[in-house]
């Protein structure tokens, strides 16, 4: 499924349901470009993400019981995913996850700017992980994110309101 943007100057969020579990299966598989290398069929490539995506959603689940799972619309189609936990101290952004051609239009800079927002308007911080390597990392550093703790090939980055 492609998302056909121009611009993307606003998006909407609105609660995952079951009907939507296609559409974040596709979500996911569209960040796994490690997997293009891999010399597998198409149907096992497929067959792999799902199983992955299923694990890391089911990991999400056990860490956040209570976060709210959101699909993030753009011109009325779904163009991606976030997944927000919230704590007494602080909102962790768990995932944020947009289809290949909405990226680089600003949505997820939205997504995050607004996350801010709300946190800064409950005097709460925002934490979340990037992997090395990734180019979010430096949106995340534009958006006032610093290094706090690093995982592995995790870093994990912390907004102070």
């Amino acid at each position: 499924m492609s998302v056909e943007v121009t611009t993307a100057r606003t998006y909407s969020r609105r609660r995952a349901t079951v009907a939507d579990d296609a559409f974040l299966c596709e979500v996911y598989a569209s960040t796994r470009e490690d997997l293009e290398v891999v010399d597998w069929p198409d149907a096992t490539r497929a067959a792999f993400c799902e199983m992955q995506w299923r694990a890391q959603r089911a990991g999400y689940a056990a860490s956040y019981p209570d976060a709210l799972d959101d699909v993030i619309e753009v011109n009325g189609r779904r163009a991606g995913r976030v997944l927000i936990g919230v704590g007494t101290r602080e909102i962790v952004l768990v995932d944020l996850a947009l289809l290949p051609d909405v990226r680089g239009l600003g949505v997820g800079r939205q997504v995050i700017e607004d996350l801010q927002r709300e946190a800064a308007g409950m005097g709460r911080a925002v934490r979340l992980q990037v992997a090395a390597g990734n180019r979010a990392s430096a949106l995340y550093e534009r958006l006032g994110f610093v290094a706090s703790e690093q995982y592995g090939v995790h870093t994990e980055m912390t907004w102070h309101p």
